[in-house]
């Protein structure tokens, strides 16, 4: 019976191992984080003109009806089979060095902003949300995996960079100076190193328990 209590104690740790570095690591994600809400910005309603309408749609499947006001644009949309609408601001705000550029006005706060989101029953801005951005939520081994994949990304835009490891380093694309690629490598094998070294201490305390199991 002693030995069937520590295989399953083994196994338990051992499932505990795999799951380091995922999305439920690190710290708890107690409040939401701004990636959970779709967004809409100044570059998808901040040229639109009185009278045009259209519709904004996301990858997830969702989509928003819009139609172009002198000030602004409403939007519409069924949520649970209730209808919503709401009014959004466009301004113009003035620029440094002549010219102005398109902002949107938070509904709530009046706040000048690039982007608002459907957070409940309202569009927002980001302030009001107050929510957190994901790199505030996730733990630094998290964060970490994430840079490196960012800089995979940037130097092969064209391959999955989930399908590699974290020490995956992709040839220099055409174009990019030398410069810029040495960097960008040395970006990413010093977060590999951080993160390895993060790791570290965990996983000796975890196979010091695996070989007391071992013992037992």
């Amino acid at each position: 019976m002693r030995g069937m209590e520590a295989g399953e104690r083994r196994r338990g740790l051992l499932a505990g191992v795999l799951a380091m570095g995922g999305s439920n690591s690190g710290r708890s994600r107690l409040r939401p984080y701004l990636g959970m809400f779709l967004r809409i910005g100044v570059p998808s309603i901040g040229k639109i003109h009185e009278g045009e309408h259209g519709t904004l749609a996301w990858q997830s499947g969702s989509s928003v009806g819009y139609l172009g006001a002198s000030h602004g644009v409403e939007l519409h949309y069924t949520r649970d089979g209730e209808s919503h609408r709401h009014f959004v601001f466009v301004d113009r705000q003035p620029c440094h060095f002549g010219g102005s550029r398109a902002v949107l006005r938070c509904p709530l706060c009046n706040r000048h902003c690039r982007w608002l989101y459907f957070y409940g029953r309202r569009v927002i801005c980001r302030i009001c949300t107050r929510a957190r951005y994901w790199t505030q939520t996730a733990g630094p081994d998290s964060r970490m995996a994430y840079g490196i994949r960012k800089v995979q990304r940037l130097l092969a835009p064209a391959e999955d960079a989930d399908d590699y490891l974290l020490e995956w380093v992709p040839r220099r694309p055409p174009g990019m100076r030398r410069a810029t690629y040495r960097r960008l490598v040395d970006r990413a094998l010093r977060l590999v190193e951080k993160r390895d070294e993060y790791l570290e201490p965990g996983l000796l305390r975890l196979f010091t328990r695996l070989m007391k199991l071992d013992a037992e």
